[in-house]
């Protein structure tokens, strides 16, 4: 029983075949008679065929002999577009997945550079830190840093508070100005404004020390020498 089924099954498939053979045929001598020469598809081009066609088939008699499904004599067919822009959106999505994994694998070059720059200075840092620390004969970083702590402070001690107005006093006009007496101005200075000299006051305030009550002190002991 299971014999006689595959014998009526390959008489069917052998059947069909004969079928489409003839079909085949049929339509190549259909359009080779009523066909002309066209512009050659794709397949006869590369070929270098004769490509004929007719209004009888969509493909030329040379893609109907080879049993092509296919054929772009007439241009591009509905299912050939289709092909087409499926390829086409294929490939973009391949791109965007490649750019993707691009742009990840520069991110993760930018992290693993970044890494590399903290880890040369820290290294960098560290060996001159041992470098100190085995120069000066010590035991540990530890007392490096101690040691080192007590040496700011005391150079910072040393150096002492700064001059708030930036600048020493200078005597020097002492020595420029011939009327001036410089013991008789040093003790004027110590005895305060009211009791100096009116050659002191007057000096003072022409150079701006005097200035507001000064000035006026400076001018009454003028007017009083006077």
């Amino acid at each position: 029983m299971f014999m006689m089924a595959g014998i009526t099954k390959n008489t069917y498939s052998s059947r069909r075949s004969e079928k489409n053979v003839e079909n085949k045929r049929a339509l190549f001598c259909l359009v080779t008679r009523n066909g002309s020469s066209q512009m050659p598809c794709s397949y006869c081009q590369d070929r270098g065929f004769s490509c004929v066609a007719s209004e009888d088939s969509d493909r030329c008699s040379e893609c109907i002999r080879v049993g092509r499904p296919h054929c772009d004599v007439y241009g591009l067919s509905r299912a050939g577009v289709a092909d087409i822009a499926n390829k086409f959106h294929s490939l973009e999505d391949e791109l965007i997945e490649a750019e993707e994994a691009e742009a990840q694998a520069r991110k993760a070059e930018e992290l693993a550079a970044g890494r590399v720059r903290r880890l040369r200075k820290q290294r960098r840092f560290w060996a001159e830190k041992l470098k100190r620390m085995i120069n000066r004969g010590l035991d540990s970083i530890e007392e490096l840093d101690r040691v080192e702590r007590e040496e700011e402070r005391a150079r910072e001690e040393a150096a002492g508070p700064s001059n708030v107005s930036g600048a020493s006093p200078s005597f020097s006009w002492l020595e420029q100005d011939p009327n001036l007496d410089p013991a008789a101005v040093l003790a004027d200075l110590d005895f305060g404004v009211g009791q100096m000299s009116p050659l002191t006051g007057a000096f003072l305030a022409s150079v701006g020390q005097g200035s507001g009550d000064g000035n006026r002190q400076a001018s009454t002991s003028h007017s009083g020498g006077a």
